[in-house]
């Protein structure tokens, strides 16, 4: 357990080890993050329920920093 100074006392983020989901969004923000394993996509598919843009395998590690934003070490 992390201590309640590196915590909040709102929920922040939501894990389902089965079938396999994570969910983030940040304190004050309106996106969020959700990680799903094969078998959690099997079972529902976030674009029925949530608007925004999809990542694939090829989407860099920094979502929020668009390309052209700020220079990357390659």
């Amino acid at each position: 357990m992390l201590p309640q100074s590196v915590t909040s006392s709102a929920v922040w983020g939501l894990y389902l080890p089965d079938p396999g989901v994570l969910m983030t969004w940040g304190f004050d923000g309106t996106e969020a993050i959700i990680a799903m394993t094969s078998r959690a996509l099997e079972i529902a598919k976030p674009e029925n329920f949530f608007e925004g843009w999809y990542a694939d395998a090829g989407t860099y590690e920094d979502v929020f920093n668009p390309v052209e934003f700020l220079n990357r070490e390659q």
